[in-house]
């Protein structure tokens, strides 16, 4: 039970974020702030930043992936829990994460292993199998859509692109 109140503190700062949209909201709302320009600065302030918080406190739950000094592979191979945890880049739809992970290893580290990647169902590249989905649908799809339809299937893309990028 004390574990369990440990790692939901980790989730603090996303109800501060939420208490900070109710405040923006209001005072929106006191201005007269039309709706356009609300559900832009939702988005912008705290849907991408509570998104991004919500994924970095749930991986941060899940710990490191430390399983002791050595791990058996499936092949029977033993493998040497590396010295530093390496740092491993995952790009959600939220923007990047930086992911700590323990790093096991045979001999001269050709072959690498990190049970938090496969505890997590994270993917080989740093793209998250969503955004790897929007860049399907864009570069597969887009050559077949009107360009109306096109838009409207892009925008979350063409929007998280901006906020990324400015």
């Amino acid at each position: 039970m004390i574990g369990e109140a440990k790692e939901c503190d980790k989730l603090e700062a996303l109800v501060l974020a939420v208490e900070e949209l109710r405040d923006a909201l209001c005072e929106a709302q006191g201005r007269g702030e039309a709706m356009h320009v609300v559900e832009r600065e939702v988005v912008r302030r705290f849907v991408i930043r509570a998104g991004r918080m919500a994924l970095q406190a749930y991986v941060e739950m899940s710990g490191s992936g430390d399983e002791g000094p050595v791990v058996v592979a499936s092949d029977g191979e033993e493998l040497d829990r590396l010295p530093e945890t390496k740092c491993r880049t995952y790009v959600s739809v939220f923007g990047p994460l930086e992911i700590e992970r323990t790093v096991y290893s045979a001999g001269s580290h050709q072959r690498e292993y990190a049970p938090l990647d496969a505890l997590l169902g994270l993917p080989e590249g740093k793209f998250s199998f969503l955004v790897q989905d929007f860049a399907q649908l864009l570069g597969v799809e887009l050559a077949w859509m009107k360009d109306g339809e096109a838009l409207s299937a892009s925008w979350a893309l063409r929007f998280q692109w901006t906020v990324w990028s400015g």
